[in-house]
């Protein structure tokens, strides 16, 4: 079992005008993910992700949070074989999930708008000691199309990207294991 805590950023790629600079989407992330390791390769999590999220020109900022539920897979002990002492290990997870967001921005647009999401990573693991780790991880959802609620408010039809709302996440921050952090080779039975 494990829990953890991370800080980073979002970048928040929906319905753009072909003017605006990506980078404007930029807004602070915070990533609390909660699971268990069932074998060395495979595990699952459910993760809280959100704070805030710039999603379009008219709302600033928006309270945000996704929700997700998450396999994850140890890369590192599928090719290498398992290694309770090793120091870096790359695990991948893909999940699906529940996203909501709350316009902050002088009244307008302060309905909150919700979305089925769709979540991929990887997640570089550090091992500091026995229960700690510091982890890296890169981060992207897929929302449905006008999550941002530009269409869905201004009734436009986007000169910039079209289909699925998206957003990437970078954060770095600790995770601890509880208890039992090792696994035993099973014993050979006559």
């Amino acid at each position: 079992w494990f829990i953890g805590v991370n800080g980073g950023v979002n970048l928040y790629n929906g319905v753009v005008t072909e003017s605006e600079n990506p980078f404007k989407h930029i807004s602070p992330a915070l990533n609390v993910p909660f699971g268990k390791w069932h074998t060395p390769c495979f595990g699952w999590r459910i993760a809280y992700q959100g704070l805030n999220v710039k999603t379009f020109k008219e709302v600033d900022h928006a309270a945000f949070m996704n929700f997700h539920f998450d396999a994850m897979f140890n890369l590192s002990n599928l090719i290498c074989g398992y290694n309770e002492e090793r120091i870096w290990n790359v695990v991948t997870y893909v999940g699906a999930g529940w996203a909501g967001r709350k316009a902050m921005n002088h009244g307008m647009f302060d309905n909150f708008t919700g979305s089925l999401s769709a979540n991929y990573g990887i997640i570089n693991s550090f091992r500091v000691s026995k229960h700690w780790n510091i982890n890296l991880e890169l981060a992207g959802a897929f929302f449905r199309n006008a999550f941002s609620g530009r269409l869905e408010r201004l009734g436009q039809v986007s000169t910039g990207t079209q289909g699925q709302d998206m957003m990437w996440t970078a954060n770095v921050g600790v995770a601890y294991k509880f208890n039992k952090t090792g696994w035993e080779n099973a014993v050979d039975v006559p």
